[in-house]
């Protein structure tokens, strides 16, 4: 069973901002805070917002915190004045779009229009626009209420919710139009909504089975259920992972996951998860098996060691080729990058719950086992350098020890609001530089420190070391460094575009939390043209070996699978796991030609 998921699906950009602005506020204040009313129509999303301290009044005389953030739905201008009134700091979260329609409203009722909405009077952002009317709007929900509207209108405007179905919209002008001819047409459905029913209607084509998302309570996800099934799909309807027996969707081929504007999107993974698991289980017990073993590889981060002792040979052979590599800096390199990853991923628990829930489980299940490999990777780090340069032994151990320190709360986490930095981790952009600059500084620095001492012992230089051949080539190792940088930096970028929500939900501020994910993509496109220039100009002026220019086949690879995550070509899951891993893997093969 193949599981295809709606490129459009979840948060709609206008509730997406709204959730942004709550989390940076919660996350910079540090002290409760509320929204009036509550920001998404889906429990599980106001759930977690109530862990970081953002909770919901429904009324004026609710309000006690000292910050109140209206939602992306809006409210009436009478009562957005009641809130303000307070004397409270109001951060004002009604979706740009949805204060467009507001305008539009209310420039025509101050010349006497009269105002049909079509859409859900019990929406919120209906009661909103029904505010902007000057007590001359009405909504309607159906042919018939259009049928019922007094005949003595003399100039109408028509809008409509920004959620609302087009085929409705549709038909319900038509009508409108044959009692008032002249009424002034507004389709205000937004583009969000537009392009999430459109893409339900290419998933309908495709897929023998449509799985919907959402919260029962949301307008917009029940009507892509009714629009589904009006379709003649076969339509399941969840709101959590929870819901979604085997027997729904036992025997279908192609299913297709869309999901409502209010759906976190944790909730859709979590979602395409479990399709993904039943659908494996109709395979045959070898290709399960495989995929155990595959994705134990990649979650406990085996495969970065590899991966590691891969691009470590390259650099070795870049920076000082006529050094016999010596496998134990390079395992031991591999050892100490190993226990990072892992160290961040159960310091980071709370971003991985919200981003990759299969991956937080994973961790969770396997914590007796990889905790302990964890610590014995740091200490086997130093060890396996102890025979070696002592300047060798010195780089892992500092490295070993900047790692740990790296999550150290240095300062009492109720300084926050204060100090925004209390651990090394909470400097905008560190987990990224920080991931990058280990690797890069390790695997560039191991050859060119022991390329040094071997030189000064003229040719000694210790066991595993070989022969020196001369000074140490500076240059080949800032390109080494550059290039080991660019590739990691690129990986962990990707990854944390998959990674952002929970990242935000937690307060990491990445390079994708604070720059978007499409900034993001063209951050790393120019970092990987800089990657390949320097080493073009280090082959072809002879900074390093020929080697160089072989190993623009990595950069070359990592454009490739960032024109095919931006085309959805990879989209997440283990597949794309791979493709960031394999690299490093490129790296060593080319260096090993």
């Amino acid at each position: 069973m193949e599981v295809r998921l709606a490129e459009s699906a979840g948060f709609c950009w206008g509730v997406k901002r709204t959730m942004e602005m709550a989390l940076s506020e919660a996350h910079r204040l540090g002290r409760p805070l509320q929204t009036y009313g509550p920001l998404v129509h889906n429990n599980q999303a106001v759930a977690m917002l109530q862990t970081k301290g953002i909770s919901a009044a429904s009324a004026v005389a609710e309000l006690e915190a000292d910050t109140v953030i209206v939602r992306a739905h809006g409210l009436p201008p009478e009562e957005m004045e009641a809130v303000r009134g307070t004397g409270r700091k109001v951060i004002d979260g009604t979706c740009p779009l949805v204060v467009k329609v507001h305008k539009i409203i209310a420039r025509y009722a101050r010349q006497g229009f009269h105002t049909i909405i079509v859409g859900d009077r019990h929406h919120a952002e209906a009661r909103g626009l029904l505010g902007y009317t000057e007590g001359r709007g009405v909504c309607v929900e159906s042919i018939a209420e259009i049928d019922a509207l007094p005949r003595d209108f003399s100039r109408v405007l028509v809008v409509s919710q920004t959620t609302q179905g087009m085929e409705f919209f549709d038909q319900a002008v038509a009508r409108i139009k044959q009692y008032y001819p002249q009424a002034s047409i507004h389709n205000t459905i937004c583009d969000p909504t537009v392009d999430r029913q459109t893409g339900l209607v290419d998933l309908t084509e495709e897929c023998d089975l449509i799985v919907v998302i959402g919260g029962r309570h949301s307008a917009n996800t029940m009507r892509l259920a009714q629009i589904s099934r009006e379709l003649g799909r076969e339509t399941v309807l969840v709101e959590t992972a929870d819901e979604l027996e085997e027997t729904a969707v036992a025997g279908h081929r192609l299913v297709g996951v869309t999901a409502g504007a209010s759906t976190p999107s944790w909730v859709i993974t979590s979602v395409v998860d479990r399709l993904e698991a039943l659908g494996r289980r109709s395979e045959s017990p070898l290709y399960r098996r495989a995929y155990d073993a595959a994705y134990f590889l990649v979650k406990s981060h085996l495969a970065t060691a590899l991966g590691a002792v891969a691009l470590g040979y390259a650099c070795w052979r870049l920076v000082a080729p006529g050094l016999a590599v010596s496998g134990h800096s390079l395992v031991a390199a591999a050892c100490c990058l190993f226990a990072h990853h892992l160290i961040q991923r159960y310091t980071d628990g709370e971003a991985e719950s919200y981003s990759d829930p299969a991956g937080a489980r994973f961790y969770a299940a396997w914590k007796r086992l990889l905790w302990p490999a964890a610590l014995l990777g740091l200490v086997a780090a130093v060890l396996l350098t102890l025979a070696g340069p002592r300047a060798v032994t010195l780089l892992v151990g500092a490295s070993a020890l900047i790692g740990i320190l790296y999550h150290v709360q240095v300062l009492p986490q109720r300084w926050k609001p204060v100090v925004r930095l209390t651990a090394l981790r909470d400097v905008p952009m560190s987990k990224d530089l920080s991931v990058a600059l280990g690797w890069s500084v390790l695997l560039a620095g191991l050859p060119a420190l022991a390329q040094a001492a071997a030189t000064e012992s003229g040719g000694g230089g210790g066991a595993g070391v070989g022969v020196g051949v001369g000074p140490v080539n500076w240059a080949a190792a800032g390109v080494a460094w550059f290039f080991v940088f660019t590739l990691i930096f690129v990986r962990s970028a990707l990854a944390d575009i998959q990674l952002a929500h929970g990242d935000r939900i937690a307060g990491r501020n990445t390079i994708a939390v604070l720059i978007g994910k499409e900034w993001t993509k063209v951050a790393v496109a120019g970092l990987l043209l800089a990657a390949a220039a320097v080493l073009a100009l280090a082959a072809g002026l002879g900074w390093a070996s020929t080697l160089a220019a072989w190993l623009l086949a990595g950069v070359g690879y990592s454009f490739l699978y960032l024109y095919l995550y931006h085309r959805r070509a990879i989209t997440g899951g283990l597949k794309f796991e791979f493709a960031l891993e394999f690299s490093s893997y490129l790296c060593g093969l080319v260096a090993l030609a």
